[in-house]
């Protein structure tokens, strides 16, 4: 072509010949980003399949707690009633109510590895995305109140129980109540309570309502679990929006 002094007809094609290997090439690279884009899709809606089965569990498990602490709410304020009204006090209801008080409920929400693994960065809703980062903010900040009541009862509260003689009854007296088994997975296996009777020691109801330690025991634990419920109701509604912005992306 150039001998033939074709030389302008030879670029043209030249030419020709790059923009379309350069339009293959920019049409290949479509298709692949496609490609990874329908995956990255397909894989979004699993992370958010199984996030709505955590979050959903992690509710329930959250309405059981906050179920707890307002038996041991309604208990503590029988026995601080007690204490106000000695002559009002009746013996069995004194030790099933502190019975209650032995719960310690604490919110153990699904430990999800999607939150660690960067898969999170599938997500496109960018408010259900800013919910998942903080979420574990707002269980620590509830474990905070809710630890402090354990530490009161294990340190405190058993102990003194223990002292007072009462240990036997307290136990008893919380397997005759059903309410206190709530946060069991099921509850069906329980058939019959433990072989325990009762002490036979005489329980001094007048040195338990005297007992200055107790008191303040009791209305410990109805301000923390107070505080751990507001807490709760906090964390509460960030599962619920967290569900309903997960609800929304699924396709």
């Amino acid at each position: 072509m150039i001998k033939e002094n074709r030389f302008s007809k030879y670029l043209l094609y030249a030419i020709g010949e790059i923009i379309l290997v350069v339009i293959g090439i920019l049409i290949a690279l479509q298709i692949n980003n496609w490609n990874e884009t329908r995956k990255d899709r397909v894989k979004e809606q699993a992370l958010l399949r199984q996030l709505n089965k955590e979050f959903e569990s992690n509710l329930l498990q959250l309405d059981l707690k906050i179920s707890n602490r307002k038996s041991i709410l309604k208990a503590g304020n029988r026995i601080i009633q007690y204490f106000d009204n000695p002559d009002a006090i009746i013996r069995d209801s004194l030790i099933a109510n502190i019975s209650v008080l032995t719960i310690a409920p604490t919110f153990n929400p699904v430990n999800s590895d999607l939150l660690n693994s960067g898969k999170i960065e599938l997500i496109q809703n960018e408010k259900l995305k800013q919910l998942l980062t903080e979420w574990q903010t707002y269980v620590v900040q509830l474990a905070e109140i809710e630890n402090e009541y354990v530490g009161n009862y294990r340190n405190i509260l058993l102990p003194l129980i223990i002292e007072m003689g009462i240990g036997r009854e307290v136990d008893n007296a919380f397997w005759e109540n059903e309410n206190n088994f709530i946060f069991l997975l099921d509850k069906n296996k329980i058939k019959d309570k433990p072989e325990n009777t009762n002490s036979n020691k005489n329980i001094d109801l007048e040195e338990i309502i005297n007992n200055k330690e107790l008191e303040g025991v009791v209305s410990n634990a109805i301000y923390i679990n107070y505080l751990s419920n507001i807490e709760s109701q906090s964390v509460r509604e960030r599962i619920n929006q967290i569900l309903n912005l997960i609800t929304e992306e699924i396709e």
